[in-house]
């Protein structure tokens, strides 16, 4: 009598996902650790006050107030019911987007393990750990924190849905996810164009058997997204036509035109000179830059070794 085939198991797949869930803790420890350094450092400055200002007004003055921002008022709305809980000293009102960049360093791990594997996934959550850009807006009190960590949920319950087609669940959660990120910041317009043609080139592929832009759940969710922004839309229009008054008022007169030029220039951005008061004029910052790529080095030339052998 033959005997019923077992499923294969390698005695070490226990222990490696052990290791990985022990090195997922790590870097979210090491990037609670190096969020908290210097959180309190200085003062607010003038952008960090307005959200305060704003946040402080009850509900129904916070959305008036709001209507004439530059930011939708999302941000602000949580951030009025932080300080009822928390107050508003400069490590409370800070706290909430340290909570936000925290949770984008989780989610930067979970979307590249769901892309790619646990190896490329702990290298990137090292890298979402260290950036000095990320650690810059988790301890500052704006709403940058906040629009990266619900783009990059939003990009994960897409990918989940185009692997899964059939699991309109995850659009649902794309649709909800994407419609607080526009009401938090209106630059949430690039990553849906992103998305577009993301799904637009998978549809294209002749190997794929669904095509996405013929499937209505995907219709649904972006007509989702548009009719819940449509109580906004009046304000951002409002916005648009005020562009010269906002420009000459100095709201958004500060920022230079952008030309093709910025486009490589903005990947300084990245590095640790521009966040010197996380870094402290760069030392620690390069240190960890150059510890972030051996660790990365590392992580490959096992994963290499493994396959090998």
């Amino acid at each position: 009598m033959a005997l019923p085939q077992l499923s294969i198991w390698q005695p070490g797949d226990g222990l490696r996902k052990i290791k990985y869930k022990y090195h997922v803790c790590l870097i979210v420890i090491f990037s609670v650790l190096i969020r908290l350094l210097f959180l309190t450092d200085r003062y607010l400055w003038c952008d960090e006050a307005s959200s305060v200002l704003i946040s402080r007004h009850s509900v129904d003055n916070l959305l008036f107030h709001a209507a004439f921002d530059v930011h939708p008022p999302l941000y602000y709305l949580l951030l009025h019911d932080w300080m009822i809980l928390w107050g508003d000293s400069i490590a409370a009102v800070r706290s909430l987007s340290l909570l936000f960049g925290i949770l984008t360093v989780v989610l930067v791990i979970a979307l590249t393990r769901w892309l790619a594997n646990e190896r490329t996934a702990l290298l990137a959550g090292w890298f979402a750990a260290l950036m000095p850009m990320a650690v810059h807006y988790s301890q500052e009190t704006r709403m940058y924190a906040l629009m990266g960590m619900l783009t990059l949920a939003a990009a994960l319950a897409l990918m989940m849905w185009i692997k899964t087609p059939t699991h309109n669940r995850y659009l649902v959660a794309y649709a909800l996810l994407m419609t607080f990120s526009f009401y938090t910041h209106y630059f949430t317009l690039f990553t849906l164009i992103a998305h577009w043609i993301a799904v637009t080139i998978l549809s294209c592929q002749s190997h794929k058997t669904a095509c996405y832009l013929k499937l209505p759940g995907w219709w649904f969710a972006n007509l989702a997204i548009a009719v819940a922004y449509l109580p906004w839309l009046p304000v951002l229009f409002n916005l648009l036509t005020h562009l010269a008054q906002l420009r000459a008022g100095n709201d958004i007169g500060w920022i230079p035109p952008v030309t093709w030029r910025d486009l490589p220039a903005m990947y300084w951005h990245f590095l640790p000179e521009t966040t010197d008061r996380v870094f402290r004029r760069s030392f620690c910052g390069w240190l960890w830059e150059v510890l972030s790529v051996l660790w990365g080095e590392y992580l490959y030339a096992t994963e290499n070794m493994k396959d090998i052998s």
